[in-house]
This record gives C-alpha cells, sequence and structure tokens, in this order.
C-alpha cells in the first residue's frame, strides 16, 4: 500500500518584534520571568540550558534586557576549599554551544555576569575568590562569546592591583543601608 502523506510542514513562528531600550538598565536583580513586564528594564537573568532561548526571546519581547548569570548560586560554583573555577567552566560549558548572537545584537543580553561577590568570604566557604580566578573566567568567557561583555559584582576596591585585560564592567549595587546615596556614589 502507499504511505500515507506526511502532514503538512507548519508555518514558520512569526519574526521577534526589535525590542525598544531605553535608558540605563533598571530592575531587581532575580525578576522571576512571570514578573518580565514594562515597570522594569533590566535584570539578572539565571540561564537553563533547556529554556535558555525561550527565555531570552520572552525577555526579547518584553523589552527587557538581562545580565546572563550561566552559573548560578554560588553554591553550584564551590566547594570544601570556596571557590572552584572547574565547577564554575563546567557550568558555563552547558550553554557553549548555543547561538546568542542576535540577542547581544538586538541589546537583550546586557553581558555575561561572570560571578556575584567574589570577595565575600561567606560566600566561599571561608576563603574570597582569587583574582586570577577572576581574571581566568573573564578570559573564558570571551573565548566562548567574543561580543559578549563580561560582568562581574564586586567593590571595585576588591578588584585593585591586577589588570583584567578581558573583564569589560563591574556592577555594584547599593542598599540603603550602605547609607546616603549622594556619599555612595
Amino acid at each position: 500500500p502507499p504511505l500515507p502523506e506526511p502532514p503538512p510542514t507548519p508555518p514558520p513562528a512569526p519574526p521577534s518584534p526589535a525590542p525598544t531600550h531605553v535608558g540605563m538598565a533598571f530592575g531587581p536583580a532575580q525578576q522571576p520571568r512571570s514578573q518580565w513586564g514594562p515597570d522594569f528594564n533590566s535584570t539578572v537573568y539565571t540561564a537553563h540550558p533547556d529554556t535558555l532561548l525561550a527565555d531570552l526571546e520572552a525577555a526579547r519581547r518584553a523589552h527587557l534586557r538581562v545580565f546572563v548569570s550561566f552559573t548560578g548560586n554560588e553554591q553550584h560554583n564551590r566547594d570544601e576549599n570556596g571557590f572552584s573555577l572547574t565547577k564554575w567552566k563546567q557550568r558555563v560549558d552547558r550553554f557553549r554551544t548555543a547561538d546568542l548572537s542576535s540577542y547581544l545584537a538586538d541589546g537583550t543580553i546586557i553581558g555575561h555576569f561572570i560571578l556575584d561577590e567574589p570577595g565575600d568570604a561567606r560566600n566561599w566557604s571561608g576563603h574570597v575568590v582569587a583574582q586570577a580566578d577572576i581574571a581566568e573566567m573573564a578570559r573564558y568567557s570571551k573565548e566562548i562569546w567574543p561580543d559578549m561583555p563580561t560582568i562581574i559584582r564586586a567593590w571595585p576596591a576588591f578588584l585593585e592591583g591586577r589588570e583584567y585585560p578581558h573583564l569589560d564592567a563591574v556592577r555594584v549595587q547599593y542598599h540603603a543601608r550602605l547609607g546616603d546615596l549622594d556619599e555612595f556614589i
């Protein structure tokens, strides 16, 4: 008997609208996807291999700009000795083949948020993250995504004394407990 006709190919998904990014990136860290909308224009996004592209598409459609963390919370990047560069690289490598070029080109991705608070020993089994490890994280990220800015959240004073040729930005987060905003700036 003849083979049945294959089902028709579904039409392609409509193209994403070009995002509009106005002003400085502003928003709460780790804003849940369910709250992505017009109130804020950025967040730190913890990527998951199974949903990365769908989440970036949702961010694009919401005109949201994201700092992408490919490694997540510090618990995934440490061992009994503190920060583990090996674990960090393994977590980054889960995304190595993802094509992020369109999200970088249109500004949906602000950059790779490589690490949070390397100078806070409480996060790293009682040790601060070595400056050499910070330099290597930034270099490793650029090896994979040469055009993606690398960003770390740290006090600038913590990074003094070393050059970071592959680190593009430092993110500093203000809290009211830090005192007067003008003095903080």
